[in-house]
């Protein structure tokens, strides 16, 4: 006796499975080659120069207990800052500000006024980037003014906020 399968052309669960396994591979990586900070496809394409970058962090107000003789923070120049979700390396710091008293917007307008339990703080950090149309990339991402983040450093973990970024040129 001979059997054939009429299995040619029927589709059953695993070859549905293997099928949406496949897909969901095709579009992490297509996500992660168009789409993703400091994507595939941007390393690739960069035809920039690679630069030194300063960038400026505020750092999120700091109770006083954290701080060092309540009125610096526990980072030294020299010690490098870490972007603590995405494990980078955002330069090494060359200034740390001591605490800054708020800017309070009120009725005559704004003024600084001092705060007994929190204080702000400027980070100044130094990093090698690429530069590609303007945008600089340090270790393959990108770090934009405006973008709040978390950090590390040996000694202290915190939240700052990109304020600013300049080219260091030779004369500095």
């Amino acid at each position: 006796m001979n059997v054939k399968s009429n299995r040619r052309g029927k589709w059953n669960i695993v070859d549905v499975l293997i099928l949406l396994f496949v897909a969901i591979i095709i579009m992490i990586l297509g996500y992660v080659m168009l789409f993703a900070d400091g994507n595939l496809l941007d390393r690739v394409n960069m035809k920039g120069d690679t630069k030194t970058v300063m960038y400026t962090f505020e750092v999120a107000p700091i109770d006083d207990d954290l701080l060092v003789d309540g009125t610096s923070l526990p980072i030294e120049s020299g010690d490098v800052l870490y972007h603590l979700t995405k494990k980078f390396s955002l330069g090494e710091v060359v200034y740390v500000s001591e605490k800054a008293p708020y800017m309070v917007l009120n009725d005559q307008g704004t003024e600084l006024v001092p705060s007994s339990d929190k204080g702000s703080f400027v980070l100044r950090v130094e990093a090698q980037a690429v530069v590609d149309d303007g945008v600089y990339y340090v270790n393959d991402h990108v770090v934009r003014i405006g973008e709040q983040l978390s950090f590390s450093t040996p000694y202290f973990t915190g939240v700052c906020k990109c304020v600013a970024a300049e080219e260091v040129t030779d004369s500095e």
